[in-house]
């Protein structure tokens, strides 16, 4: 339909420059339509390119704040674990000693340094010295290792509950028994 045929002869001049004429003026549109259709691609790029820069924008400010949110909640829990040292440890260069001794381990170990510190704590509660805190749950953490980490809670339980009693009673010798670990 956009097609203009134009036939010249001799007698048709007149005919061919208002032909051409025409074909000018057609060919003026296309490039005006060409040039909206562009322009209007541009426009809908522009817009896609803001909608999935907002999008990028919303996702890096979310990132951001969870990973601020997990350092405050890391940050918090690290000065109540701190508080928790020094009064069990009843020193608070010792409690401070200890935590960095934790911390440390558990960067090393398979364990997660929260998992780590809290079961460091029970053992300190259950009158685990501070000195033989760290080769306590080094021993545990290599059985946890072999029969399953989850379990380290239950050994730590466990053995905190034998050092109360002093002795291995039949109840211990279970839940040692019931984590996998066969004491007899």
């Amino acid at each position: 339909p956009n097609e203009v045929v134009i036939h010249v002869n001799a007698t048709g001049t007149k005919q061919a420059e208002e032909s051409i004429t025409s074909l000018s003026r057609r060919i003026t549109g296309l490039g005006g339509d060409v040039r909206s259709t562009s322009s209007a691609l541009q426009s809908f790029g522009g817009i896609a390119a803001g909608v999935a820069t907002g999008i990028l924008g919303i996702a890096l400010l979310d990132s951001f704040r969870n990973a601020a949110a997990a350092v405050f909640n890391f940050s918090a829990s690290m000065e109540q674990n701190s508080i928790a040292f020094r009064v069990l440890t009843g020193n608070a260069e010792l409690g401070r000693q200890t935590l960095a001794e934790l911390v440390e381990y558990a960067r090393t170990s398979p364990l997660e340094t929260g998992t780590v510190v809290e079961m460091g704590r029970r053992l300190l509660a259950m009158n685990i010295e501070a000195q033989n805190l760290l080769p306590t749950l080094k021993m545990l953490g290599d059985i946890a290792s072999g029969v399953g980490t989850e379990k380290l809670p239950q050994l730590t339980l466990a053995l905190g509950q034998v050092k109360a009693v002093g002795r291995l009673t039949g109840m211990e010798l279970r839940q040692f028994t019931e984590a996998g670990v066969g004491l007899l």
